[in-house]
């Protein structure tokens, strides 16, 4: 919950996850000569939503689980190797 409110309320700038400027545009156009006509344009980007957190969160742990059962399946066949090779050992020096 902290960190909800973290990203939503003092880090919204910094997390991206709350409301924010996007992009400021200043356009200066001058008439006739005799001055200049001051036009300002903001583009906000909405705060994130509950589902905008479950996305960022559901990919993650796809890809955490993905890397954690790619280095299990490594070790497993680690280890089927280096049985094998224990099992070769034995079997050259006993004959």
């Amino acid at each position: 919950m902290l960190l909800l409110w973290l990203g939503y309320n003092p880090g919204a700038r910094i997390s991206g996850f709350g409301p924010h400027a996007v992009k400021r545009t200043e356009t200066l156009e001058y008439v006739d000569g005799s001055g200049a006509k001051r036009t300002d344009a903001t583009e906000w980007q909405t705060g994130r939503t509950f589902w905008d957190w479950m996305t960022v969160l559901t990919v993650s742990a796809v890809i955490a689980l993905a890397a954690l059962l790619f280095t299990l399946s490594q070790e497993r066949q680690q280890r089927e190797i280096q049985d094998r090779q224990a099992k070769d050992g034995s079997v050259r020096v006993s004959v």
